[in-house]
């Protein structure tokens, strides 16, 4: 089908169609199919720039082709110079294979492009050759020749990295399903090597395949390394398969194919020569149960590159010899017993495994364990393994307590219980997290020991002995111990109303629901009589809440309330308060009928642990390509799983690929970490390097890297190119001296980024008037600079041609950028004439002329705006002797002609010129000339 038909087509299905066409470099601007697109001050020139088919369906392939010759000797081809290909404006449409080469003795790289199977409509392609930037538009159009549909086919593994040393084996995972269902035996056939289009679907490369990334270059498919070639789903959906690693260096591509539909795998072979580092921080901690540590584990290939994909294993305790080599240990391999209880012990927590980033790098969060002493983290990877050595340090010794009881008075009947907080401190006034207590009553009873928790604080119920008394409870720890009484009271008898209520909290703060901490806080009210005296049962109290975020919390199951609840036997009341999904505050009351009494309470909701974060920069462009330490400041909004704000202090961390950034806080040593305020972190972000491609991503975490938020900004350059992009050409405009259009210009960095608002343009022109100077805006939706152009009343004809084509001029206007000028474009305006006006017209001849002779005369053309009007044929007539019988006006619209008496022809004789031209022409013009 000729590509014009297959426009045609794409018209009437409601795609945008356009031709594949050049558009000069500086971004998604106007369109030229006059010449290739070149950067400006570029030594280079995209001579060739094409697509093959030129409209292509989707699913289907298109050849791309670039050729690059230099720019002052276009004969001569640019060799080895490396191509990148991508899309215009952030497009997502389709794939490279590959996205980038280099050109070979001809300056020409060929690379396939294949746009999604489900899209359709226009897409753009940018070409990046060195400095020069080339656009190609391409159609693509609904459907293609090889479409799974409803049948749809995956590939998985644990890793994406192995060595190239012919043995390393990779299991695979191949999942069928059609309509989303899993599709049981089903035969997957296998293959791995070079990147390949199975034109004829059977799974393997035969005759009439495409080879898409040919890595030896020489024209031959190349198997690397070998695959199970056959496997057989299971009932879901699955199949297995094995890889073995090749001996050669480079991207292997694993293809599964069922039933003509096909899935690649990309998995990296890379050099048996790498390296490990390990390194943790902080590397002391205390052996409470809380504390943690960050490990980083960075794994580079033998030219320092680091290695994504690889598969991290980590294992912390005793130190032990790996002689299975499965990053773990195993029952019968040597270890080092610390203890001497003959047993492998492990220390602590942290993740048994995970995969390197694209920067080598897998990070994640070791928690002590209880136990002082020296701690062995052991990291490896299929062909390597490092050790880090961490020391759990003894727990500070007890100096002090503080403690609370709830509520602070119990009954004496045997069966009451009462909640015991005790903070323990070391002699610096810190809280002992993870510290063992022991505890004796010397009435009632009470747990023999517990552990602290985080901030210090160990949690104990008490049970009521069935005597009233001070009852003394003792706690110790190491050579420390403290008392800590409790007055239990005898039964009120025969109470009075309720004069006077007390109101208690289980914990003044809960945790929003469904976020892991505890959701709901016990309230109990005491109520005494006038001779402050608990009163007894059925005494009715009215609790509601009068205040709060109002997020779903309530009490009791039934909202703000109010809610009715009866005393017991020792005058208390309680109800159950519940959060809702929004943090804040909670005001209850508590109030009786009999009385005026009346009691509120206040209780926190906190927020859950992230789940979301959000990241802005400002300025999101900075002029910082071509600065060292340009600044912007970053902020992450982080929120719990309800975009509550999270706690106060939730540390952040911030990375960044180009230059550094600084968090707000140092922590543990960590330039790049913060804490959160309001549910804010912020840092500073400074341009230096690296420099890749003036696009900064911003990435933060926390809860040791599972929760992660991406943002970014703009490291701009100065001016690398100018472009016009409205109006579109051809342009046209009346030469009248009046009429105007404004024209915007889009300035981009050397990136093709844009530059920061305020950078200058300056604007000339030949005929008109023109904007001397205008400065660009915004610099993030855009990088636009504007002017205004007047055209001009033309005194001469600068395009003269016959008959008149109605142009009087064609106005150059050239913008300027960057410093002294450096980069420009241009914009062609057409000035257009009208047809010719008799009152700005002129016969110029002598009104009188001796006979016989031969006199010469002028005739001026003009519009009705006083344009000189070129090209226009002139004829002309006498009533006596003769005259020149036709001349062209040149391009000051006159034209010259002679005027011829004899010597009998005087008196009165009339001249009369016709202007001629058939479209801009038509007047008449007579003179009156006496012969003597």
């Amino acid at each position: 089908m000729k590509a014009q038909e297959m426009i045609r087509m794409a018209t009437g299905l409601g795609v945008l169609a356009a031709t594949a066409v050049l558009i000069i470099s500086g971004g998604c601007g106007s369109e030229n199919t006059s010449g290739p697109a070149v950067t400006p001050e570029s030594p280079y020139l995209i001579e060739t720039l094409t697509a093959n088919p030129e409209v292509v369906a989707a699913g289907d392939s298109a050849a791309i082709t670039v050729r690059v010759v230099w720019r002052d000797n276009p004969t001569q081809a640019v060799v080895g110079l490396p191509i990148e290909f991508g899309h215009a404006a952030d497009q997502e449409f389709g794939q490279f294979y590959p996205s980038s080469g280099v050109t070979d003795s001809l300056g020409m790289l060929t690379t396939i492009y294949r746009p999604a199977e489900d899209g359709a409509g226009r897409v753009e392609l940018r070409v990046a050759a060195g400095s020069a930037i080339g656009y190609l538009s391409l159609i693509v159009l609904p459907g293609g020749t090889v479409s799974g549909g409803a049948l749809n086919s995956a590939i998985t593994a644990p890793e994406t990295s192995l060595p190239a040393d012919g043995n390393t084996t990779l299991g695979l995972t191949i999942k069928v399903t059609y309509r989303n269902a899993p599709l049981a035996n089903k035969s997957v056939t296998l293959t791995a090597g070079e990147l390949f289009f199975d034109n004829d679907h059977d799974g393997v490369f035969s005759d009439g395949d495409e080879i898409v990334v040919d890595g030896g270059e020489e024209g031959v498919w190349d198997a690397n390394g070998r695959v199970t070639s056959t496997a057989r789903t299971n009932t879901s959906g699955l199949a297995n398969a094995v890889y073995t690693a090749g001996t050669e260096e480079g991207t292997v591509y694993v293809k599964a194919t069922v039933d003509s539909v096909s899935a690649d795998f990309e998995v990296t072979l890379h050099s048996q020569q790498s390296a490990i580092s390990v390194a943790m921080s902080p590397t002391e901690l205390l052996a409470d149960g809380l504390s943690t540590a960050v490990v980083t584990v960075k794994v580079l290939d033998w030219e320092d590159k680091p290695l994504e994909g690889k598969l991290v294993r980590f294992t912390v305790g005793e130190a032990f010899v790996d002689e299975d080599a499965d990053g773990y240990y195993t029952a019968g391999e040597a270890f080092s017993d610390e203890n001497d209880n003959g047993v492998w012990d492990v220390s602590g927590q942290i993740t048994s495994s995970r995969v390197t980033d694209s920067g080598g790098t897998a990070m994640v969060v070791y928690t002590a364990g209880g136990d002082p002493g020296s701690v062995t983290l052991y990291v490896s990877t299929r062909e390597l393994n490092g050790t880090a050595v961490l020391e759990l340090m003894e727990l500070p010794r007890v100096a002090r307590a503080e403690w609370a009881w709830w509520p602070e008075e119990i009954y004496a009947d045997g069966a009451t219980e009462a909640s015991l907080a005790l903070t323990v401190y070391d002699v610096n006034g810190n809280p002992i997290p993870g510290k063992e207590l022991a505890f004796t009553a010397d009435a009632g009873t009470i747990a023999e020991t517990a552990t602290t928790g985080a901030g210090g604080i160990a949690t104990l119920t008490y049970t009521a002995p069935e005597e009233a008394g001070t009852v003394t409870i003792t706690v110790s720890a190491d050579n420390w111990s403290t008392e800590v009484p409790l007055d239990v009271l005898a039964l009120p008898v025969e109470p009075g109303p309720i004069e006077r209520i007390e109101l208690s909290l289980s914990s003044p703060e809960i945790a929003v629901s469904e976020t892991g901490g505890p959701e709901q806080c016990q309230v109990l009210a005491t109520c005494f009589d006038a001779d402050n005296q608990r009163v007894g049962r059925d005494r009715e109290l009215i609790f509601e809440i009068v205040a709060g975020p109002d997020g779903g919390e309530g009490l009791q199951g039934s909202g703000w309330g109010p809610v009715a609840v009866l005393t017991d036997e020792f005058g208390q009341a309680r109800v159950t308060l519940g959060s809702g999904t929004k943090s804040g505050t909670v005001q209850m009351e508590a109030r009786a009928h009999s009385s005026q009494a009346f009691v509120s309470a206040l209780v926190s909701i906190a927020a859950g642990p992230p789940a979301h974060i959000s990241v802005g920069s400002s300025p999101l462009n900075i002029r910082g390509w071509d600065v060292v330490g340009a600044e912007s400041e970053v902020v992450a909004i982080v929120s719990d799983i309800y975009n509550n704000p999270v706690r106060d202090s939730t540390v952040v961390y911030f990375t960044c690929d180009e230059g550094i950034i600084r968090g707000l806080y140092e922590l543990n040593g960590q330039l790049g970490s913060s804490i959160t305020e309001g549910g804010m972190a912020f840092g500073t972000y400074f341009s230096g390097q690296p420099r890749d491609d003036g696009w900064v991503d911003i990435t933060t975490s926390t809860s040791g890297g599972e929760v992660v938020g991406i943002g970014g900004l703009i490291s701009s350059g100065p001016p690398a190119s100018v472009e016009f992009v409205s109006p579109l050409p051809p342009v046209y405009l009346i030469a009248d001296g009046e009429s105007m259009l404004r024209f915007y210009v889009e300035v981009l960095d050397i990136n093709g980024n844009f530059v920061v608002a305020g950078e200058e343009v300056e604007f000339y022109t030949d005929f008109g008037a023109v904007t001397n100077k205008a400065t660009t805006a915004d610099g993030v939706m855009g990088s636009i600079a504007g002017g205004e152009y007047t055209s001009e009343v033309l005194d001469r004809d600068a395009s003269p041609v016959s008959p008149d084509d109605g142009i009087g001029a064609v106005a150059h206007v050239t913008a300027l950028a960057g410093l002294a000028g450096g980069v420009n474009d241009g914009l062609e305006i057409t000035l257009l004439t009208d047809r010719a006006y008799r009152d700005n017209c002129e016969l110029d001849i002598d009104s009188t002329s001796p006979a016989g002779t031969a006199r010469p005369f002028e005739v001026t053309i003009k519009d009705r705006d006083g344009n000189a009007l070129g090209g226009h044929v002139i004829t002309a007539t006498a009533s006596k002797g003769s005259v020149t019988q036709s001349a062209t006006t040149d391009l000051w619209g006159t034209a010259g002609m002679i005027f011829q008496t004899a010597a009998a022809d005087t008196g009165s004789v009339v001249v009369s010129i016709l202007d001629t031209d058939p479209l801009y022409g038509g007047i008449r013009l007579s003179e009156q000339v006496t012969v003597e």
